[in-house]
């Protein structure tokens, strides 16, 4: 029989992220929002590189309750 997912409330999941973020060492990922609701992460904001949006993305990916990613955070050349 298998087992039930665990239940991840967002505002757990969401407060979990932004302290991955505001602990990278990189002050443009404390600007960044995201949403989470059933499994699925949303990024937001925007930041200066490509190099920027994609570290907000992997620094967030192994975040129990994340099973999706979606980044929408835009590059501000």
């Amino acid at each position: 029989m298998p087992q039930p997912k665990p239940l991840f409330v967002a505002h757990d999941v969401e407060a979990v992220v932004k302290k991955a973020w505001a602990t990278s060492g990189y002050a443009v990922l404390r600007t960044l929002k995201c949403q989470f609701q059933e499994g699925v992460l949303r990024l937001h904001g925007c930041v200066c590189s490509f190099y920027y949006k994609q570290l907000a993305q992997e620094s967030v990916r192994a975040i129990a309750g994340v099973e999706r990613i979606v980044n929408m955070v835009e590059v501000d050349d």
